[in-house]
């Protein structure tokens, strides 16, 4: 291993021969050489990183064990038993070379998902607010001229196609908000993710409620016949609104198969 052969070690300090210098090539103190001071003091010692040298010149990497050698309890040697690692030494390299490179991949996946999250969020933020203020404004002007125009119309089929028009238009308005709160509540922006959370939840009862009504047959009772435009409102005002909407519903459902409904 050390490219030597054994007679030419005979009578041979092993720190000249194989420790004499360090990786940088410059010397070794042989007072700082483990298998001197075993030769010293006489206490084992073990060594996990260092390096030894052939006799062509080329280096290795090793660990080894010194212990002292004794006769009649008198210090006459020491005893060393070494092994190659310089394949684990580049294994290991190699591990973490890989593993930096790893970390740094994940890094730039985050960065790269950040982006993304981030230009989706702008993207949504967009859309939603070009529907809030064209789209959904528009629909609502639209619904409101119709509701206009069917009340000065005195011809009875006329007033319920304009009638049928102002509930597609209705219809397509609710589908809007419902396609603006769904891309980005504009609560979140104005009074942050609580409000959007409190706004969510009531959106989702108000769906169910609805669901439930056309359950039963009452569908005409989540229709109004005066059409509002929309204007975002705080929860005060939506909580306001969710009265006259069961009011509604009762009062429409009378004679329409609703539980508890009869005539007075």
């Amino acid at each position: 291993m050390l490219g030597w052969p054994a007679h030419e070690l005979l009578g041979r300090s092993l720190h000249a021969v194989a420790h004499h210098s360090h990786e940088d090539g410059s010397q070794y103190p042989l007072e700082e050489c483990p298998t001197n001071g075993v030769l010293q003091d006489g206490t084992a010692r073990e060594v996990s990183n260092d390096m030894f040298w052939r006799k062509d010149g080329s280096s290795f990497d090793v660990e080894y064990a010194v212990g002292p050698l004794r006769m009649d309890d008198r210090l006459i040697g020491a005893v060393m038993l070494f092994r190659d690692v310089t394949q684990r030494r580049r294994d290991e390299q190699e591990l973490r070379r890989n593993f930096s490179l790893l970390r740094k991949s994940h890094e730039e996946r985050r960065r790269l998902v950040a982006q993304l999250v981030q230009a989706e969020e702008e993207e949504r933020r967009r859309i939603a607010g070009d529907i809030h203020d064209d789209s959904l404004q528009v629909m609502a002007a639209v619904a409101m001229h119709i509701y206009n125009v069917r009340r000065h119309v005195p011809d009875g089929e006329g007033e319920a196609a304009l009638k049928a028009l102002e509930q597609t238009v209705q219809a397509s308005i609710t589908r809007l908000r419902r396609l603006l709160f769904d891309l980005r509540p504009m609560t979140l922006d104005r009074e942050g993710l609580g409000a959007a959370l409190r706004m969510l939840v009531e959106e989702t009862a108000r769906r169910a409620l609805l669901s439930d009504l056309q359950g039963l047959g009452g569908t005409s009772a989540i229709r109004s016949n005066h059409p509002v435009p929309y204007r975002p409102g705080g929860p005060g005002q939506r909580a306001q609104a969710r009265p006259r909407l069961l009011r509604r519903g009762r009062d429409r459902g009378a004679g329409r198969g609703l539980p508890g409904s009869h005539r007075r």
